[in-house]
């Protein structure tokens, strides 16, 4: 038949198109900790039709330093983890605030992203450092001798520390206050009198110790 008879079939291909969505949430959106990392946990949940690749990128307004993988693969209808640790600078003070913003983009869809916001707190860090700044001493029976020790604050913020003097076998005791104020990074110099017991022998010796503690951290 030249018409082509009176049945026929024609097929016809259709082909669906990439469709981008996603979900992008964070297990939080401020945290403190002291100078050092902080670590933040975001799921991105691909609700597309397809695997897509997905950028990250951040603002800081201080600046910090963030790291975190440039991009992140997560398959149709799957989701997926990233760790985004932003650097506390050692040196800033307790209390600084940095507001921050971290974002996913799609690889599938350039002009579809998800912003979260977020702000990371500077929390105090406590630490003390202790040096002999005399060395060996001596003295008669009974006569009482100074050692002096260097006492520094580490941490980043102003702290008390509790003195204390261990003469071991002999008498031990701090001159000038059982503690001492410090802002961050300052120092003081500590004397601890040291008593020779009334009945040491010729080159008896006994180790003085001073300890300091910090009233912010116990």
């Amino acid at each position: 038949d030249l018409l082509g008879g009176t049945n026929q079939t024609v097929e016809v291909t259709f082909v669906v198109d990439i469709v981008a969505g996603f979900g992008l949430a964070a297990d939080s959106d401020a945290k403190s900790g002291p100078p050092g990392e902080v670590d933040y946990t975001f799921t991105i949940t691909n609700t597309g039709n397809h695997e897509d690749t997905f950028s990250l990128s951040h603002t800081s307004a201080q600046g910090w330093t963030f790291s975190y993988p440039a991009t992140v693969i997560v398959p149709r209808e799957g989701s997926s983890q990233v760790t985004v640790t932003v650097t506390v600078d050692p040196f800033l003070a307790p209390g600084v605030v940095d507001p921050e913003s971290v974002t996913a983009t799609s690889g599938n869809n350039g002009s579809l992203a998800i912003t979260l916001s977020q702000t990371t707190t500077v929390a105090q860090a406590y630490g003390v450092a202790v040096t002999a700044v005399s060395g060996t001493l001596e003295g008669a029976r009974g006569a009482t001798v100074s050692h002096t020790f260097l006492v520094q604050n580490t941490g980043n913020g102003a702290d008390t520390f509790d003195l204390g003097a261990d003469g071991a076998g002999w008498s031990a005791a701090v001159s000038g206050g059982s503690s001492v104020p410090l802002n961050a990074g300052g120092a003081a110099l500590v004397t601890v009198t040291h008593t020779v017991g009334a009945a040491a022998a010729y080159m008896d010796s006994e180790q003085v110790t001073l300890s300091a503690t910090s009233q912010g951290d116990g």
